[in-house]
């Protein structure tokens, strides 16, 4: 069966339908860039009354197109009523700024043990941390200065938990490896992160 059209082009050519064994040959159509206009009839291809074609009348007729929308205006749109708002419960402004004014912390609850001076160095601490008194390059002063900066740094905000790397940040020049000695034998000794739970 060949197919015949007299808008093909001469710059397309023909192609065999690979879903047909006989020798068919079937034209391909392209009148160009031209759109195809129709005059249809609306009134006519609406479907019959009690027809099922469409599911329910707001879905477009078959092949159709919406031709008039004018029955949705602005008088016809109903618009949300406004709900008043009820005032259950007069606020004073006084308690508010109450609430508002920030407090320092209470550094007295937090516990220290008896032990512990920030100005020596007890012999718990030479056990936990010997590199700074066996005549290396580290001296004792040098833990002091380390231990009281990482003490300081957890006291200034204790609510929440001290880290390694926020005490690295503060001490760029000591070594991690000493630097995590340090900050687990203060917290395991409990002169660090002892109010901040990790649950």
């Amino acid at each position: 069966m060949t197919t015949s059209n007299a808008f093909v082009s001469p710059d397309f050519s023909s192609f065999k339908d690979p879903s047909v064994n006989t020798d068919m040959i079937i034209s391909i159509h392209n009148p160009g860039h031209e759109p195809s206009v129709r005059i249809r009839d609306i009134e006519s291809e609406r479907p019959q009354q009690g027809s099922r074609q469409r599911k329910n009348e707001f879905e477009p007729y078959l092949n159709g197109d919406i031709t008039n929308i004018s029955q949705f205006t602005a008088a016809q749109i109903e618009q949300p009523k406004s709900v008043k708002t009820q005032n259950t419960e007069s606020v004073n402004p006084e308690d508010i700024s109450n609430l508002l004014k920030a407090e320092p912390y209470n550094y007295e609850e937090l516990h220290i043990p008896e032990w512990f001076d920030s100005s020596t160095i007890h012999d718990v601490e030479k056990l936990a941390v010997p590199e700074f008194f066996e005549n290396g390059t580290m001296t004792p002063n040098d833990y002091i200065t380390f231990r009281n900066t990482i003490i300081e740094s957890y006291r200034a905000n204790a609510d929440y938990y001290l880290t390694v790397s926020s005490c690295k940040s503060k001490l760029p020049n000591i070594d991690l490896f000493i630097l995590v000695r340090i900050h687990n034998f203060l917290e395991s000794n409990k002169l660090i992160n002892t109010i901040v739970s990790l649950n």
